[in-house]
């Protein structure tokens, strides 16, 4: 995750300072080196699978599992042992094959249902 610097003065001498690193080729990591970046913050992996699920369940068709152990080299259900049996039961969450996805009453509450899956 990038944040780029709030001073508009700031950000417009940055760009100008990144066009001439750019033209010099000095710049090979691209926006990494960017001076507009004010923070960089490099997610570890639990943060990985806790965007993966947040943002996942935003979605109307959820998550896939597949996609989830593709991704993180672990079985779905090793990861978050508990909190699937806990939501499906409380009618919050619901599963067909390889889909997780809220059901309606859990779109209703959905933050507090995607906390659930924050380490």
């Amino acid at each position: 995750r990038m944040e780029n610097t709030r001073d508009p003065r700031a950000y417009q001498r940055a760009l100008e300072e990144e066009r001439a690193l750019s033209e010099e080729g000095e710049c090979p990591d691209g926006f990494f080196c960017s001076p507009c970046v004010e923070k960089l913050h490099l997610n570890t992996r639990r943060e990985d699978m806790e965007e993966f699920m947040f943002l996942g369940l935003r979605k109307t068709e959820g998550v896939r599992l597949s996609q989830f152990e593709k991704g993180f080299g672990v079985d779905f259900f090793q990861v978050y042992p508990d909190q699937v049996k806990q939501l499906k039961e409380r009618g919050l969450l619901a599963q067909e094959g390889d889909r997780l996805f809220l059901t309606p009453r859990g779109i209703d509450i959905s933050n507090s249902v995607m906390c659930e899956f924050l380490f």
